[in-house]
């Protein structure tokens, strides 16, 4: 993952994304897309454990658009380690890269 690289990945893909790299995913299909995130070491994950919305069998998940970002989820990206960056901006700390 180099900055500004973007790609498209398939059903049964990997995509590797290393601490500190700033990443973005954007569903392109008409389908719904399913993911499997694993976080090592663990900890990021409960920020969407205890900031994102209760599933429910057969429902899509709404898009987390720029309004659900709020003082309490800025919030839940600190105590988790985790920095927001708004598109179109670059974080001041030279050690993030954007992904597309």
């Amino acid at each position: 993952m180099d900055g500004e690289r973007t790609f498209t990945a398939v059903t049964g893909d990997i995509v590797h994304i290393p601490r500190m790299v700033r990443h973005r995913f954007k569903n392109v299909g008409v389908h719904t897309t399913r993911l499997l995130f694993i976080y090592t070491p663990a900890g990021a994950e409960g920020l969407f454990v205890e900031g994102g919305d209760e599933p429910k069998p057969g429902v899509q998940v709404d898009n987390w658009g720029p309004e659900r970002f709020d003082d309490r989820m800025l919030g839940l990206f600190h105590k988790y380690g985790v920095e927001a960056i708004r598109q179109g901006r670059r974080s001041d700390r030279s050690r993030h890269r954007r992904l597309g």
